[in-house]
């Protein structure tokens, strides 16, 4: 990170009228810069191959045969064009979420790329009409279903770029704003299921997927996983208004999720990844716990350094625990 801030210095100028130093590169080449600095591809890459897997053979696992089509048959063109249009919609959140943090941002995090001047907003917001583009004719590609829950999550994502157009409300309910953005995850999850549907040539209609209540079970658990990250991620953001109870909700809302995926699928898969999920909900439990142990109990202080990285990282490796989980299993029933 440091070695590019220090190429980014080498190539910019400063701006007379905002202060920022501007990047003397092509819009391209900075946007390009961007989205590797905000967007690490290989991580990002896991992450994205984990979630997509677990969610894709689970709408076979877990649905009815009659709905889903055969667990195996998947036409691996659209499952493709399924998985590249699902990771695009991921990196556009991450231009939304520079564009919409660039203000706080030039007072808390001078170093982003926005207000050291590697990309502009506008230069963002172009960006992420193009990514929204390439990934509708992606979703499309897959299938009616898919493309319809598609438009549905990315609507919403669009919603978030303007904040429900309330931002100055929920900057004072920042409950309420980790909630309605995080909605967007169990969406797209839901858009994951339907892409496992239509890869296999299944036949279920968008009503009778969003009706389905075990699909809707998934989508509540992936949205519960979510905000845990979201809550962990921006901590500070959270601690100001809910003080110590902001620590409790930081533990509830990863636990909510581990637990809402173990019993919707401990009577369909089998019966060592049910264990699994077992473990790693107690786990996220205890792991939260331990790191709530960590923290000043004056109900005044941030928690800062090692403990800071915790309060990120413990929520983001719970929810992947239980994604891995989820992915093994449903690749064993694939195989079996």
């Amino acid at each position: 990170m440091t070695d590019s801030h220090v190429k980014d210095a080498a190539t910019s100028t400063e701006d007379a009228t905002t202060g920022d130093a501007q990047d003397t590169r092509g819009s391209v080449a900075r946007v390009f810069a961007f989205l590797i600095e905000r967007f690490p591809p290989a991580p990002q890459l896991i992450l994205m191959a984990v979630l997509f897997v677990a969610a894709t053979l689970m709408s076979a696992v877990l649905l009815p045969g009659s709905l889903t089509g055969a667990l195996g048959d998947i036409d691996v063109a659209k499952a493709i064009a399924g998985f590249v249009g699902s990771l695009l919609f991921i990196v556009r959140l991450r231009v939304y979420d520079d564009v919409k943090d660039a203000d706080a941002d030039r007072i808390e995090n001078p170093t982003r790329p926005i207000p050291r001047g590697l990309v502009s907003i506008r230069e963002l917001d172009v960006t992420g009409v193009v990514i929204l583009l390439v990934e509708a004719a992606l979703i499309a590609s897959v299938g009616t279903l898919t493309f319809v829950v598609w438009a549905i999550a990315a609507a919403w994502s669009v919603l978030m770029r303007v904040e429900f157009f309330v931002s100055e409300w929920l900057d004072r309910h920042p409950a309420t704003f980790a909630i309605s953005h995080m909605v967007v995850l169990g969406l797209i999850y839901g858009a994951l299921l339907a892409m496992g549907i239509d890869a296999r040539g299944g036949d279920t209609s968008v009503s009778e997927l969003l009706t389905e209540p075990l699909a809707l079970y998934a989508m509540l658990a992936a949205t519960s996983i979510g905000i845990g990250f979201e809550w962990g991620r921006k901590f500070e953001r959270y601690y100001a208004p809910h003080g110590e109870r902001a620590w409790s909700l930081w533990i509830l809302w990863p636990s909510l999720g581990a637990i809402g995926f173990t019993a919707l699928v401990r009577d369909t898969y089998p019966t060592w990844s049910l264990l699994a999920l077992v473990v790693v909900t107690v786990g996220t439990i205890l792991g939260h716990a331990l790191v709530m142990t960590q923290r000043d109990r004056s109900g005044s202080v941030v928690p800062t350094g090692n403990l800071r990285e915790a309060v990120e990282a413990v929520p983001g490796a719970a929810g992947l625990l239980v994604y891995l989980v989820l992915a093994s299993a449903g690749v064993t029933e694939l195989i079996a």
